[in-house]
């Protein structure tokens, strides 16, 4: 159950971080993209500085729009029940949290879905770079006993492979995201593109968007379609999302298309007949405003079939949002639903990458805030990174303005980053996050979950695994990025227990970086979890 503007009109890597050299990394990502390039743009910039300023010039130009818009207080609500004595609970098994992908080679950047036909089978899915070229492939992993052992694979089609797939030819593959149908489907999208290890551009590079569909619980995926791909020499395709309408089971993807001089568009396609085949790609954000700064676009549906989609806007500082109520074929104009504050990339005492991207989830079951939509961000403006929150009681038209997540002290120095957000049935908001407020040096990483019971105003939050040194991440030739951790995690609910996972770097060192996949559960009601 993950996942203002009233009617329709006609219409990675995540987030901008800031970067040595002042180039934000979103942008960082597509100039790789497109050219191909090796070296960090940031010290292209510092090297030939005029030329750099160039780059940058020519990626960064776009309008510069103001867009107003009125956030409605924080809606007063009846306190939800209390959760029964001694729960929330973490579930071990046997240490509170199991590893998901064993194996030598790094893994990051992860999703997790519960099937909700059967809550036993949990599918997974990350960057895996256990393929023979050493670049990263989509990895999927899954479980038939409520994740306390995994089997493991990587897509067809990779590099090596036996298997000939339409991926087949790709170099690289990423980006992983996962959604389920109502029969119990699982499908998988991502990103995939060519693989032209030579510094400065390299014309003709192609990638695509795709999405694989299984029919057996994850342990398969037969059906692997691409649902874009790149027209000219000069675009690439990043960061996708993907959810399954509850009310007719159609598929909706989401995300960002660069195009010449880096400008990013988000676009939309659909699918009716089960991933088979798919709509001619929409663009869905405001081209003619000078929306070019884009990343991030993520779609959610509420029960009544409402699609709702959110993503940045880094050039106005602003979660942007869009909804169509005809299932996709039209939406209305976006609108600002609130302000976000770019954490520093890295962040201070560490070297991975800090992703700002935005994560949204709908309430389809049956509480009494069944209908409310709600985004959850990284957040800088106190001057540390902590989780924000904004949520809509009537379908998109009015927001609550942004409030704080996470419990610990307001401005304590102490960074809270990279959440996912999911609603359980019975309209529990929960969150999964990375933390660093249990070290005094605010260094080490630690997973946290986060609980609502009250349809979002009050929370209560804990740790789910131990600490460990996120800077023990491995590294990837084709950025040349070193200590990943990718630019996500993952939540999914159900109503007695939420699966979690995340990339932990407890295995690695600063001799021998690894990052691996790690997973937990969370007790949230009386009844069968295991």
């Amino acid at each position: 159950m993950k996942g203002s503007a009233p009617g329709n009109g006609s219409s990675g890597f995540i987030g901008r971080r800031r970067i040595d050299g002042g180039v934000p990394s979103h942008v960082e990502r597509a100039f790789h993209a497109v050219t191909g390039a090796t070296r960090p743009l940031r010290k292209l910039v510092r090297a030939r500085p005029l030329a750099g300023t160039a780059i940058v010039a020519a990626v960064l130009i776009a309008a510069s729009v103001s867009v107003s818009y009125t956030s409605a207080p924080p809606t007063p609500s009846v306190p939800g029940s209390p959760l029964p004595g001694g729960l929330p609970k973490l579930i071990c098994d046997p240490d509170c949290n199991s590893e998901i992908r064993p194996g030598p080679a790094q893994v990051n950047e992860v999703d997790i879905q519960v099937n909700p036909a059967n809550p036993q089978n949990i599918v997974a899915a990350a960057n895996d770079y256990a393929q023979p070229s050493g670049a990263h492939w989509v990895g999927y992993y899954w479980s038939r006993d409520g994740g306390k052992t995994w089997g493991q694979d990587l897509l067809p089609g990779y590099p090596g492979s036996r298997s000939v797939t339409t991926l087949s030819g790709m170099g690289a593959s990423g980006d992983p995201a996962l959604a389920f149908d109502s029969r119990g489907s699982a499908y998988l999208a991502g990103i995939a593109f060519t693989v032209v290890p030579l510094p400065g551009p390299n014309p003709g590079r192609d990638s695509v968007v795709f999405v694989a569909k299984s029919s057996d619980g994850g342990e398969t995926y037969s059906q692997i379609v691409v649902v874009a791909r790149a027209v000219t020499k000069f675009s690439f395709h990043d960061k996708e999302w993907i959810t399954v309408d509850p009310t007719n089971d159609y598929v909706y993807v989401v995300w960002v298309r660069f195009n010449a001089l880096l400008v990013g568009e988000m676009v939309f396609s659909r699918s009716t007949n089960g991933g088979l085949t798919w709509s001619s790609p929409k663009i869905i954000s405001n081209a003619t405003t000078g929306e070019f700064q884009v990343q991030g676009a993520y779609p959610v549906v509420t029960a009544d079939g409402i699609l709702h989609i959110t993503w940045v806007d880094f050039q106005t500082h602003r979660v942007r949002y869009v909804r169509s109520t005809d299932h996709g074929a039209t939406f209305s104009a976006p609108v600002d639903i609130g302000s976000v504050s770019e954490p520093p990339s890295p962040l201070p005492n560490s070297n991975y990458r800090t992703a700002l991207l935005p994560q949204s989830a709908a309430d389809t079951g049956f509480s009494q805030w069944q209908g409310s939509i709600y985004v959850a961000w990284n957040d800088y403006r106190n001057n540390d990174t902590d989780v924000y929150l904004t949520y809509s009681r009537d379908g998109g038209n009015t927001w609550s303005g942004e409030s704080r997540v996470n419990t610990n002290p307001l401005g304590d120095g102490t960074d809270q980053f990279m959440p996912d957000i999911a609603v359980t049935p019975q309209g529990y908001v929960v969150l999964i996050w990375y933390d660093r407020r249990d070290d005094p040096e605010n260094t080490l990483v630690r997973p946290y979950f986060a609980i609502s019971v009250d349809g979002g105003l009050n929370w209560t939050d804990f740790p789910v695994g131990p600490p460990f040194n996120g800077d023990h991440g491995g590294a990837s030739f084709l950025s040349g990025e070193n200590h990943l951790l990718g630019d996500y995690i993952g939540i999914s609910a159900t109503t007695t227990f939420c699966a979690l996972a995340w990339a932990d770097t407890r295995n690695g060192s600063e001799e021998q970086p690894d990052s691996d996949i790690y997973g937990a559960r969370v007790a949230i009601e009386e009844g069968p979890v295991s």
